[in-house]
């Protein structure tokens, strides 16, 4: 039982968000020693660092949670002299060390978020079975702060993949069709397991696409623009898919890209206009319903699409463009020809004009900037959708926003 002075002493740090650290003792033994046994503190054993293994005199149990170097540690000693000594009391500060290095590195994490990497990153030593985790390993952690839940490679091409792997396990079957077969006899309908093609340098052609890839269960891969890239190459065949949808015309994506994929036995279709108003109306076809509600964004400043697409993919609301205050003939017909019932515009009157907002009868979803207007969005449909977990991605480079706003569709 824990002594009633040790309850005293530790629920304030508790409380207040502090990490306990305290050490196992030094009897050899699996008896609960105190403070170290108590609940929501992190209990350190000693470890022989050059035999790698718990050290002889280090108490053990599941109550231990890790170990650090305890034998023949040096450090300060009495009136003002050094020397080496053992014992778990020279284990834990190493620990504590690495718990001040962890929160100042992120200081918004929590002492059981710290507590839960240190233990997480721990390594296995000889006799590790005998406590709860391993030894420490500080490398390890504070890389850990930086790679857990980040899902990143060398570029936004390889970003894209990994995005892919980590939402696309295996082979996903749908249709490539309109919601509203009457409105569109001319598009082409398909049923397999697709992929999706965006330009690595010009993306304004792809940035309505995340609706229809959420649609039929599909990731958006970037790639050059004059040709499939090999790292692509192979996740389309990891995918297993049958068809290739490449998203913009031969500016975006050249023909190359066409030839590539159907020498690898895909099947294709180019989704695309004249111009970044002409494809995000075509791809609203596909997603569009009558008097459903669509999502009005600037066609010149592309933060406030991104930040919606997400939403839009799970709601399944086509977003398309406009020109400063203008809106362009493609965008009108397509507003024309479905007679939406609810319409959006996102962002604030610089990017999207009062008379434009007007024009339309929309309702503004908008902030001071960029990441306010993204704040005002989620807040907006969270009505509707709630939202359990988020996915962050930077608010200047639009890549990895493009390619993960399926991915956070998904979550």
């Amino acid at each position: 039982m824990t002594p009633k002075c040790y309850k005293t002493q530790l629920i304030m740090p508790i409380q207040k968000n502090v990490l306990v650290i305290a050490a196992a003792g030094n009897e050899s033994t699996n008896r609960e020693s105190f403070p170290a046994a108590s609940n929501n503190v992190l209990g350190v054993g000693a470890l022989d660092n050059r035999l790698n293994s718990l050290a002889n005199y280090s108490n053990y149990g599941s109550w231990v949670s890790v170990s650090a170097p305890g034998t023949n540690i040096f450090s300060t000693y009495l009136n003002n002299t050094y020397r080496s000594s053992s014992g778990t009391s020279m284990s834990s500060p190493f620990v504590a060390s690495l718990a001040a290095m962890i929160m100042n590195q992120a200081p918004y994490l929590s002492a059981d978020q710290t507590r839960w990497i240190i233990e997480k990153t721990s390594d296995d030593f000889t006799g590790s079975d005998k406590i709860s985790h391993g030894k420490i390993d500080v490398d390890g952690s504070l890389k850990f702060i930086d790679t857990y839940n980040r899902i990143y490679g060398q570029d936004g091409i390889e970003t894209s993949i990994a995005i892919s792997k980590n939402s696309w396990p295996e082979r996903m079957q749908a249709e490539l069709s309109p919601y509203e077969r009457s409105l569109n006899k001319n598009i082409e309908e398909k049923s397999g397991s697709f992929a999706y093609l965006a330009s690595y340098e010009t993306f304004p052609d792809s940035l309505s696409a995340s609706s229809l890839a959420y649609k039929t269960q599909a990731p958006i891969l970037l790639t050059q623009s004059n040709g499939l890239n090999d790292s692509v190459k192979e996740e389309l065949k990891r995918l297993n898919i049958t068809d290739v949808v490449l998203l913009g015309g031969e500016v975006a994506l050249s023909d190359k890209v066409k030839e590539d994929a159907e020498n690898e036995g895909y099947r294709t279709t180019r989704i695309s206009g004249p111009t970044r108003y002409e494809t995000a109306a075509e791809i609203g076809d596909y997603i569009a319903k009558k008097n459903g509600e669509v999502i009005v964004a600037s066609g010149q400043s592309f933060a406030d699409s991104l930040s919606a697409s997400a939403i839009a993919a799970k709601l399944q609301i086509p977003i398309v463009f406009v020109k400063g205050n203008e809106i362009p003939t493609a965008t009108k017909e397509f507003l024309n020809k479905y007679d939406f019932s609810s319409i959006y515009v996102v962002g604030g009157e610089k990017v999207v004009s009062k008379k434009i907002a007007s024009t339309l009868k929309a309702t503004r979803i908008a902030g001071v900037d960029r990441y306010e207007t993204n704040k005002a969005i989620l807040s907006y449909f969270s009505k509707r959708y709630p939202i359990d977990d988020l996915v962050f991605a930077t608010g200047t480079n639009y890549k990895d926003a493009l390619t993960g706003s399926g991915f956070a569709g998904f979550k």
